[in-house]
């Protein structure tokens, strides 16, 4: 099961959401918006066009792990 965390767009960059919706903005700032992580914001996060602001806050990300996991394991 995926699960919701908070996204955001790093300054200068133009993320639609998956469904190809403009991302949310309040006075033409985009602003954190929940996901369900996918491969597709995970892509955008790795690409450096989103970012996981709990990771940012010294959480760490419950798919990091697993990541380093599968690359280790497909060498």
């Amino acid at each position: 099961m995926n699960k919701k965390t908070k996204l955001s767009p790093v300054k200068g960059r133009l993320v639609p959401l998956e469904d190809g919706t403009p991302w949310p903005s309040k006075d033409g700032d985009p602003i954190d918006h929940e996901v369900v992580m996918t491969r597709y914001y995970r892509r955008r996060i790795r690409d450096g066009d989103l970012r996981d602001n709990k990771a940012e806050a010294g959480v760490p990300a419950d798919n990091k792990n697993r990541e380093e996991k599968t690359r280790k394991a497909g060498k």
